[in-house]
């Protein structure tokens, strides 16, 4: 008798686990139907409370509404991707390159664009016209606040280039530069300000990293920069103390208190690289003049 009522209870027990199973396989598809319903509404994560019916709050309540929100976001934000790609892919042939090249000149673009500016106090407009068809902007703008009666006056910057020229112009020290094998180059540069800021191509030599309209001259700079260079590095290898920081006239009281800050012994030495290293506004006043 126990072994019939333990074997009824084992089969109960696996029809219960069936039905629970199925149970949620229901509502998964609950959850697919719910979803599909509401974007099929038009529903979005901003209008998620409004746009939804009776039934479907009941299921969005099951589901928790912070996590039917979130679904509904990926999707959005999946939608949003894959029409950016199409437009993006379009955009790549109109200039006759891959997209993934386009990318990757957009972002070059944006780049140079940033580094210019018509100095007007509320900003400019900045175009990148690639073959005289505009291909990227970065604007930086500002605005005066809503009490103020007067309009802002933004600058223009326009910069033109064609398609081999955005390819191989590269960042140099700050200036965008096009090199040739001879190191003969030109590079953008500014002239005038506000309504009369242009930016223009220079044509000159590159030496290393050094501009100039001769080659002579190019390589005299970056020997000149060479020089600089190693004194400064040879000034970071320096040790110095309280006795120096002293003699370039900074009191004793803060280079105590700047030992205290960074845990260092005053009576001790220390690297020059490494005290410039802590970015300490007390000290760095002194160590680009303090020579042992």
């Amino acid at each position: 008798m126990n072994y019939f009522c333990q074997k009824v209870l084992t089969y109960e027990i696996i029809l219960l686990y069936l039905n629970n199973k199925k149970h949620l396989k229901k509502q998964i598809m609950k959850k697919q139907e719910l979803i599909t319903r509401l974007v099929e509404k038009g529903a979005k994560a901003s209008n998620l409370k409004t746009i939804s019916n009776a039934e479907e709050k009941r299921y969005i309540k099951l589901h928790g509404f912070e996590k039917v929100k979130g679904w509904l976001s990926l999707i959005e934000r999946k939608e949003s991707n894959a029409r950016m790609s199409i437009e993006n892919a379009k955009k790549a042939k109109s200039f006759g390159m891959s997209k993934k090249e386009y990318l990757a000149l957009l972002k070059k673009a944006s780049s140079i664009l940033s580094d210019f500016q018509t100095g007007h106090s509320m900003g400019c407009y900045r175009t990148l016209l690639l073959n005289n068809v505009p291909f990227q902007w970065n604007n930086s703008l500002d605005t005066y606040a809503n009490s103020y009666k007067f309009k802002p006056t933004y600058g223009d910057v326009k910069i033109s280039l064609n398609k081999k020229e955005l390819r191989e112009i590269q960042n140099i020290q700050g200036v965008w530069t096009i090199l040739n094998k001879d190191m003969s180059a030109k590079w953008l540069s500014t002239k005038g300000v506000k309504a009369s800021f242009s930016v223009e191509w220079v044509h000159g030599f590159v030496f290393q990293d050094s501009h100039s309209d001769s080659l002579d001259g190019a390589k005299a700079l970056q020997e000149l920069k060479n020089i600089k260079k190693a004194d400064q590095n040879l000034m970071d290898s320096q040790f110095v103390g309280a006795v120096h920081m002293r003699a370039k006239g900074a009191c004793m009281e803060g280079i105590r208190a700047f030992c205290n800050r960074h845990g260092l012994n005053i009576d001790f030495g220390y690297n020059v690289l490494f005290l410039k290293s802590l970015n300490d506004h007390f000290s760095s006043r002194y160590l680009n003049s303090v020579k042992k």
